[in-house]
């Protein structure tokens, strides 16, 4: 790459002046006056002040919105779980209902297990009483009966005055005998019975207890389930109230910065409708002034030397070098032909910063005079990025400019924003949009392609005429 610097005239400035006349103005007014008295140059920085201070509201917008989205759907999870734990802590309650109801229906089959067990014991010990006494009668009277016998009959004759006697006698001890065993037997099967029965209620009572152990085993856990869900239910109901702020918190936000963006929109517009105004009217006062040089003939051939901050650089369109496209920037970044650290061949030279000065927000002048074929503005994605976001096919903000020699093109691409539009035809030295990272871009540069009959050649094969 071959830089020549060229002097010249005196650099042309233009000198904006307006009067304000007095008594009342109104807000809007005042507003458009402050930016009628603004250069070219500040209206460029407000307007890329404005394009920063929007895309950073746009990012406040989208992170208000995700975090919005995000609390939205921890609120509808909380609630469902919430009512999960309602109808959960609902069933719990019924079941331990249920639980207490068998747990007093268990106590008292218990109570009343163990007062039969007392009434059968007393009656047990009532009956073995009357059994000894009964086996003590029998006992008795079988040793009468014993004594009754034909070897001792001259005892029983001897008692009585008669043989009639003496038989009756002998019948009434057989017969006392027999009655008294009778009323054993009775007396043995009912105390067999009344055991029976008392082993049956204190098996029916270890039953009972058991079972009364286990639902009240049951009672506990149910009581520390609920205990738990309870706990659990309050602090889902505390982080819902939480949310709940969180959301309306994020949705203030979020409509606050939307309108802030929309005021700012709003902003731009008229800034840009400024810098059309002013560019439209600086245009036809160079035109002008160029006109009455030539006629003066005080600039044949000759070069103006213009500061990279105009709108315009004023270089005579029969030089034969092209303007370098942002003065006071020559560092590359990347050169032309193949590249080590994405393995591609690199059609294009790409311009970088100076040290401790950013590249990003620089003015691109038009290299030569043209034609715009190509004006792609639509990308926002203004930051360094080691991916593509597909605007522009990668280019981004990006212009094609065909000179008018029907031979080369040129090509400015990454542009932060680009002020030319597709059909427009532009001097050569004409601002056509600032430096910036949008499209396939690790940073802020310009990326710059030379394009001969439509193949891409080496931009630092050529002399250009550099005003930084």
């Amino acid at each position: 790459m071959k830089l020549r610097k060229k002097t010249g005239a005196a650099a042309l400035s233009v000198l904006l002046a307006f009067t304000v006349g007095t008594g009342f103005v109104s807000s809007a007014e005042n507003e458009q006056d402050a930016l009628e008295n603004k250069s070219l140059e500040e209206l460029d920085t407000l307007k890329v002040k404005n394009n920063v201070r929007l895309e950073t509201l746009q990012r406040g917008i989208e992170q208000a919105r995700k975090q919005y989205e995000s609390a939205s759907k921890k609120e509808i999870s909380k609630k469902e779980y919430a009512k999960k734990l309602d109808e959960k802590i609902a069933l719990r309650s019924e079941n331990l209902e249920c639980t207490v109801r068998q747990i007093n229906m268990l106590e008292t089959e218990a109570y009343n297990t163990n007062t039969m067990i007392g009434d059968i014991e007393n009656e047990i010990s009532e009956y073995r009483e009357e059994t000894d006494e009964a086996l003590e009668l029998y006992k008795q009277h079988l040793r009468i009966s014993y004594m009754s016998k034909p070897d001792n009959l001259s005892a029983v004759f001897m008692g009585s005055s008669s043989f009639s006697e003496i038989l009756t006698r002998a019948e009434l001890v057989s017969r006392i005998a027999g009655r008294d065993r009778q009323n054993l037997d009775a007396l043995e099967k009912k105390l067999e019975e009344l055991s029976v029965l008392d082993e049956q209620l204190k098996f029916k009572k270890q039953i009972v207890d058991g079972n009364l152990e286990a639902v009240s085993a049951r009672r506990t856990e149910l009581d520390e389930d609920l205990a738990e869900m309870k706990e659990d239910y309050e602090t889902v109901r505390s982080e819902l109230e939480k949310i709940s702020g969180e959301k309306q918190k994020f949705k203030d936000e979020y409509e606050a910065k939307r309108s802030a963006v929309e005021e700012k929109r709003k902003e731009q517009d008229k800034i840009t409708k400024a810098i059309k105004e002013e560019q439209a009217r600086l245009k036809e006062e160079m035109e002008k002034l160029e006109e009455e040089a030539r006629k003066q003939k005080t600039i044949p051939g000759g070069v103006k030397r213009r500061t990279s901050g105009t709108s315009q650089i004023n270089v005579s369109s029969d030089s034969k070098n092209m303007l370098w496209p942002v003065p006071g920037y020559t560092s590359h970044s990347s050169f032309y032909g193949y590249r080590e650290f994405d393995q591609s061949e690199h059609k294009a030279i790409d311009i970088q910063g100076n040290p401790n000065d950013t590249i990003e927000f620089a003015k691109i002048y038009a290299a030569e005079s043209g034609t715009v074929v190509t004006a792609c503005n639509y990308c926002t994605h203004s930051y360094g990025k080691n991916y593509s976001c597909g605007c522009g096919g990668g280019y981004g903000n990006y212009i094609v400019l065909q000179h008018d020699d029907g031979v080369y093109q040129t090509v400015y691409a990454h542009c932060y924003t680009v002020y030319v539009s597709e059909g427009e035809h532009v001097r050569k030295g004409q601002l056509i949009g600032l430096v910036g990272s949008t499209g396939y871009s690790t940073g802020p540069h310009l990326h710059f392609e030379v394009r001969k009959n439509g193949e891409k050649t080496n931009p630092d094969s050529y002399t250009y005429i550099n005003y930084g």
